[in-house]
């Protein structure tokens, strides 16, 4: 199975990183500093196949910026675009794509050249009523969903019972993420089990989502992904 690290800069282990590793690089300063992810260069970013800037905010010009430091770079030709947590609906997706453009007009890339890695789990309206995300734009690399985001979101108290098993709720979002890769045509990526999870539950997370048909499964640590290689 492919694996997606959530992780900022500093928390980087470039050593135990697999070949087909992705990196979702989170922020490690506030929006308002031009370089919000660190200041990244070809070395800490190697081993890594494909490095993906997350995003929370939709604002055209916040997308600009999170960018626009890192194209003239050596460090660019590792990231592969954006993971963004704010689509929710299919003109959201068409404005990405048109703002993507723009971007790579400016800036004199391929057309095409910024990929996609759509999050679900940060607003309930995709998961509440999906809308089909086929054929909108050939970014759109792979979707992901993330448990604790849905946690937050929905104020829940608990994500899972107490044999492990997802809480309805979770469950659904966890279909919805399947079905939406499914029907686009692209990667589906489990969501990263709880921070605290035992690496017996770990295992046993990938194990069930190898098994409804996920392509991968993300982490948020180092030493999660390592329990789940070595399993």
């Amino acid at each position: 199975m492919r694996t997606l690290l959530y992780s900022k800069l500093h928390s980087l282990d470039v050593k135990s990183s697999p070949a087909d590793a992705w990196l979702a690089l989170a922020p490690a300063r506030p929006a308002s500093f031009e370089h919000r992810y660190g200041e990244l260069t070809p070395q800490k970013l190697a081993g890594y196949e494909h490095v993906f800037l997350q995003l929370h905010d939709a604002a055209e010009e916040t997308i600009h910026s999170a960018l626009a430091p890192y194209i003239p770079t050596a460090a660019f030709t590792a990231i592969k675009g954006l993971l963004v947590s704010f689509i929710s609906t299919r003109a959201d997706l068409q404005r990405l794509h048109t703002i993507l453009s723009a971007v790579e007009a400016k800036f004199g890339l391929a057309a095409g050249r910024l990929q996609l890695v759509i999050e679900f789990g940060h607003h309930v309206e995709p998961l509440l009523a999906p809308q089909l995300l086929k054929g909108l734009s050939n970014r759109l690399t792979a979707i992901v969903w993330n448990e604790q985001a849905l946690r937050t979101t929905l104020g829940a108290s608990h994500s899972r019972a107490e044999n492990g098993a997802l809480l309805p709720p979770f469950a659904h979002a966890q279909t919805i993420c399947l079905m939406q890769a499914r029907a686009a045509g692209v990667l589906a990526l489990d969501s990263p089990s709880q921070h605290d999870a035992p690496f017996d539950q770990i295992l046993k997370d990938a194990k069930t989502a190898q098994q409804m048909g996920f392509d991968g499964k993300a982490f948020v640590s180092q030493a999660q992904r390592q329990a789940f290689l070595k399993g």
